[in-house]
């Protein structure tokens, strides 16, 4: 998978140049369009080749959930996902593995046993290492922000005991991220506040050590509060965040160890728009290259999705891009109210957004 060909390039000293072959599977010319298959094969693709990969059948991998079922994905080695979500009655957590073929094979759900009952309380899962990966959830009975790590043996996923990792205080919504092995970070916003907390974590088995956490200047005086964390070096992320109802604010943090600093000045009126991250829309974010960041959030009223980049080095402050403004069908009735990005290579993302209704 291009996952695993990105691993393996990542693991290269960087004293050398980064490469990789592959074999050309088939008669290949230069300006071909090509692909690489799992056995490091690389065919050509044909015209038709993007109609042909439309999928036509879906695999079901949970059953039962509520069409507002809060859900997420992630990688844990490169042919098997793991997701989590939460069906009205508690967090479940389900591994699936994925053949040459394109065969998915589903394991069984697992309880979580989280007492997360709410659908719309929000859940994020990343990973840590192989068959191994970390889940953030909130206790409704608390309303506190837990995590937990879980491992996982073919498609067993067992659950390791939970921390509170965000005080005694109320999370509206979550984000997290892998920073290394074993290493991640997560920020939140604390319901009926002004205040963004980020801060990170270091995992040895599954005890969970979490550092001293950074938090967010200024005002946000939005219900919603949305936030968004990419990693674009070692130990250093683009901390994205709605900090009023008009604009977006990036910052500059780096980690030692599981302790988070806030570097520079953070980038105020990022992206400049009313309700840009409203109580209908989403903000979500990814690194394409190093040091860069690639940052989208939704305007349902306007029925716009907004995105920009930002590069994000060392302990300098952030730097805005150009931005381009992306509108969704204007005249549509259902606007977008929610929006993630795919990284395709280093100059390319794919921008993923639904509809209020559908």
């Amino acid at each position: 998978s291009l996952e695993a060909i990105r691993d393996k390039i990542d693991t290269l000293p960087t004293s050398v140049t980064e490469s990789a072959t592959f074999t050309a599977d088939g008669a290949i010319t230069v300006g071909d369009l090509t692909g690489v298959t799992s056995g490091g094969k690389a065919p050509k693709l044909t015209a038709d080749w993007a109609a042909s990969a439309v999928p036509t059948t879906f695999t079901t991998i949970a059953t039962g959930a509520a069409s507002t079922t809060v859900s997420h994905s992630a990688w844990i080695a490169t042919d098997k996902f793991i997701t989590v979500y939460n069906n009205n009655t508690d967090i479940y957590v389900v591994v699936c593995t994925i053949a040459a073929t394109g065969t998915i094979t589903v394991g069984t759900p697992v309880d979580t046993t989280f007492n997360s009952t709410a659908s719309n309380t929000p859940v994020r899962v990343v990973k840590l290492d192989t068959d191994k990966a970390q889940i953030f959830y909130i206790v409704v009975t608390t309303g506190y922000g837990q995590s937990a790590v879980i491992t996982v043996s073919g498609t067993v996923p067992t659950i390791g005991a939970a921390t509170q990792w965000t005080a005694n205080e109320i999370p509206k919504a979550i984000d997290a991220c892998q920073l290394g092995t074993d290493k991640c970070c997560a920020a939140y916003k604390i319901t009926g506040t002004v205040v963004y907390h980020i801060n990170g974590c270091t995992v040895s088995g599954t005890t969970q050590t979490w550092g001293t956490a950074a938090n967010s200047e200024g005002t946000s005086i939005t219900a919603t509060g949305q936030t968004s964390i990419a990693k674009v070096a070692t130990d250093l992320v683009a901390w994205s965040f709605e900090r009023s109802a008009t604009y977006l604010v990036v910052a500059n943090v780096s980690f030692s160890g599981a302790n988070p600093t806030r570097n520079g000045t953070d980038l105020n009126n990022f992206i400049d728009i009313a309700s840009v991250a409203d109580a209908n829309g989403e903000l979500t974010s990814c690194s394409p290259a190093a040091n860069l960041a690639f940052v989208a959030t939704v305007n349902s009223a306007g029925k716009i999705v907004y995105t920009n980049t930002v590069t994000v080095s060392g302990t300098a402050s952030p730097v805005a891009g150009t931005g381009t403004n992306i509108t969704y069908e204007p005249g549509d009735s259902n606007p977008p109210n929610t929006v993630s990005c795919q990284i395709l290579d280093s100059t390319h993302v794919a921008i993923l957004n639904g509809n209020i209704s559908a």
